[in-house]
């Protein structure tokens, strides 16, 4: 698990910085018996091994690490809420003429989805996703 120390320098990835903590911690969690496993520079080597020989099952340990940090920063508890506060907020400025069946209004909502959880459009666009919200209606 690597965190580049120059990252909490750059004001510009401070997003991006808190889902790559996320990342991390949700592999520890995910993948301890794994990483518990390393001994020795030899079982390194070997766990290093198993991930090239196969790039389908490091994809794997990387969007389970990825799909638990989204969980952990974008919890579902709040996201439906947060979804539907920026949708009513877009109706009320456009005098509610907004298509929420469009891609590209989407992509504005989860930009500002992004922003209330303090997390990269991308992380707050896959949520929505993930959690069936994505081109939802407004209630």
């Amino acid at each position: 698990i690597y965190l580049d120390r120059n990252d909490y320098y750059e004001p510009r990835q401070q997003f991006r910085l808190r889902m790559t903590v996320a990342h991390e911690f949700a592999h520890a969690k995910l993948h301890a018996s794994i990483l518990n496993s390393i001994k020795t520079m030899d079982d390194a080597r070997m766990l290093i091994t198993y991930f090239t020989e196969n790039p389908d099952r490091y994809r794997l340990y990387e969007i389970q690490a990825f799909t638990l940090g989204g969980y952990l920063l974008v919890p579902d508890q709040t996201l439906e809420a947060a979804t539907l506060e920026v949708q009513r907020n877009m109706s009320q400025k456009m005098s509610g003429t907004v298509d929420f069946t469009s891609e590209a209004i989407w992509k504005i909502i989860a930009e500002k989805v992004a922003r209330k959880y303090e997390v990269t459009r991308q992380v707050a666009e896959k949520r929505l996703r993930h959690s069936q919200l994505w081109l939802k209606p407004q209630k």
